[in-house]
């Protein structure tokens, strides 16, 4: 692999965990915003869907790079993935229907979701990028571009 190549990969690595820790502050804070905000409940919708914006993009950014990577667990990676923006959906429109919404069911998950998907998915991830950069861009670990 070219020195460029491994670059461009260490740059996108970095970029990707920076929106990492950024999505991490953003879910962290947002039980507190839908607690605060529970009287509002427009408010309360579009952080959520902000939320979900959010999400999708973060989601998008990182499996281009596992792919990139050839990550091994990708596919699993994925579905966890998928599993939170189904129940993020069911959640909000569950809200959105309510008569009397319940917010705590939704800071709940989101902050369970988080804390499983760090630990599961994401450490091991991470641990394998900067495995790949470090010591296996000379056995091909990565796709030639």
């Amino acid at each position: 692999m070219s020195s460029r190549r491994k670059e461009e990969l260490l740059t996108y690595y970095l970029s990707i965990e920076d929106r990492h820790d950024a999505l991490t502050n953003d879910i962290s804070q947002i039980p507190s915003m839908i607690e605060c905000e529970s009287g509002d409940r427009i408010a309360t919708i579009i952080a959520l869907d902000n939320l979900d914006t959010h999400i999708h993009h973060h989601f998008s950014c990182e499996e281009h790079l596992m792919s990139e990577i050839n990550y091994p667990m990708i596919e699993d990676h994925k579905e966890h993935h998928k599993s939170l923006i189904i129940e993020l959906a069911f959640q909000k429109n569950r809200y959105k229907n309510a008569t009397e919404p319940e917010t705590s069911d939704i800071a709940g998950f989101i902050q369970r979701w988080l804390a499983k998907h760090e630990q599961e998915h994401d450490q091991p991830l991470m641990k394998f990028i900067k495995y790949a950069i470090d010591l296996k861009t000379d056995h091909g670990a990565f796709q030639s571009a």
